[in-house]
């Protein structure tokens, strides 16, 4: 059966010619870490230490305050064949969502979710006008319409371009919503975020970062030189004992601090790294490295965190904390579900 979207766009005057699937392929799997540069000799922190430190808290109180978390979906529901290219049409969800904790109650504080239909940049400007006229009259939700930047590379399939589309709007929507809780001087030193993944992969212009911490469940264990001799970061993690955090490294070209911290017993887990968080931070703008003691109080306050866990509920609940999980089933369960999805296109 022919997607209704589609056919109706395919009868527009455009010079490609478009190929509704007769199956919906779902592109939802959990992307790889991306690389990141790293300046190895250089402590980052006020405290110059060069050897790990144990953060057990000190207190039964976290303040954390407020967790964010983006997610997408991506289907493929077409192709066209166009400029003798032969390329997917992408549709897909993205959005971010904020959560808060108010007396250890966690309730929605901003959700920002859209539909976005994804065609490739080779279209003419007057077709992707054509395309977005018919789609805003005939759809029944709201459909946002855009260009994703195709490049011919050998070995890279065309629909990762889109993937990498739809990731881009669900990180602006995340710092959207860092903005809006920063613009209305929400976020302070005891009402902290938690921005799950990394922060060095986003552009902040005109964004004020102070008070929000990125928490990456994944990373790339086989990064190398963090010590002399060089040794592989994961050699270097396994032995981290529970509630110990590494030096502060400093990203390469940017004002961000990186460290990692293990929030479970060994005992707890079966993998040697299961329980191993990496945390980053901007610095303030009068300073030039972060602050050892709020390294230390951020550390022991995700510690605090590891209860109570998702177990059971998540295959990946030895890294992820439970409020972000919490964050993360609000954002997807506003998603339209698969098959209303489908029935759009």
């Amino acid at each position: 059966m022919r997607s209704r979207l589609l056919t109706k766009i395919s009868e527009l005057d455009i010079q490609g010619e478009i190929y509704p699937t007769h199956r919906i392929i779902r592109e939802d799997y959990e992307e790889e870490p991306e690389e990141f540069k790293y300046h190895p000799k250089t402590i980052f922190e006020t405290s110059k230490a060069k050897h790990n430190t144990k953060c057990e808290p000190d207190t039964k109180y976290t303040h954390f305050k407020y967790f964010l978390d983006g997610s997408r979906r991506t289907y493929v529901i077409g192709y066209i064949s166009y400029s003798n290219k032969f390329l997917p049409i992408v549709a897909g969800q993205a959005g971010a969502a904020c959560c808060e904790r108010t007396d250890k109650k966690i309730s929605k504080t901003i959700l920002d979710r859209q539909v976005y239909l994804l065609l490739p940049d080779a279209i003419e400007d007057y077709e992707l006008k054509s395309i977005r006229d018919l789609v805003k009259k005939e759809s029944p939700t709201e459909v946002i319409v855009q260009e994703y930047k195709y490049k011919e590379v050998d070995n890279k399939p065309p629909v990762e371009y889109a993937i990498a589309k739809l990731n881009s709007i669900m990180q602006k929507k995340e710092l959207g919503i860092i903005k809006k809780l920063s613009d209305k001087k929400l976020l302070a030193t005891d009402q902290l975020l938690i921005a799950d993944g990394s922060l060095q992969f986003q552009k902040p212009e005109g964004i004020n970062f102070d008070n929000v911490v990125g928490v990456a469940k994944s990373y790339k264990t086989n990064l190398s030189g963090f010590t002399i001799p060089k040794k592989q970061l994961g050699v270097i993690l396994k032995d981290l004992k529970y509630a110990e955090r590494t030096p502060v490294l400093q990203v390469r070209d940017k004002p961000i601090g990186f460290w990692f911290v293990r929030i479970r017993q060994k005992r707890a887990v079966l993998s040697p790294l299961d329980g191993i968080l990496k945390l980053e931070m901007y610095t303030q703008e009068q300073d030039s490295e972060l602050d050892s003691s709020i390294v230390d109080n951020v550390t022991k306050f995700l510690v605090l965190e590891r209860n109570p866990v998702c177990y059971g509920k998540d295959d990946r609940w030895q890294n992820l904390i439970y409020p972000i999980y919490v964050t993360e089933q609000l954002l997807k369960k506003s998603f339209l579900s698969d098959r209303y999805f489908i029935n759009l296109f």
